[in-house]
This record gives structure tokens, sequence and C-alpha cells, in this order.
């Protein structure tokens, strides 16, 4: 599984848009979480809000993971 972290998405009648955070976690079928393109999250210029926001996100969505339990 792969999962992207990016702002939320605006869905319109021909489009989605959205803005890619870089950071992304793959999920192996075994249940190991990898973090990747943290050094282009960190090359990103960011508001600290914004950065924040990206890192709870990866953080919540880790825990997702790890207890078997989606977002809410």
């Amino acid at each position: 599984m792969y999962a992207n972290i990016s702002t939320p998405a605006e869905i319109g009648a021909d489009s989605i848009l959205y803005v890619d955070l870089a950071l992304d976690l793959w999920v192996t079928p075994n249940g190991s979480l990898t973090v990747l393109d943290e050094d282009e999250f960190t090359g990103l210029h960011l508001d600290p809000e914004m950065r924040e926001k990206a890192l709870t996100a990866l953080i919540e969505l880790k825990m997702a993971f790890k207890t078997k339990r989606p977002p809410g």
C-alpha cells in the first residue's frame, strides 16, 4: 500500500486539485512501514502550520496502519 501526504483535494466537475507535500508512506504486505521522500519534504518551502499539519497527518496515518483502524 502506498499513501501520499497532500493538501485536501478540491474536487471539481472536471478535475481534482491538490498539492503533493512530498511525504509518502509505503506499507508492505507484512505491515512494515517506510516513510519515503523525507528529504524532498524538508526542502519544500512550507509555512510552519502546513509543515506541522503534514507531519501530524503522517503520524496519524502510521498509527492507523499499526492499529488497523482507519483515520477519522
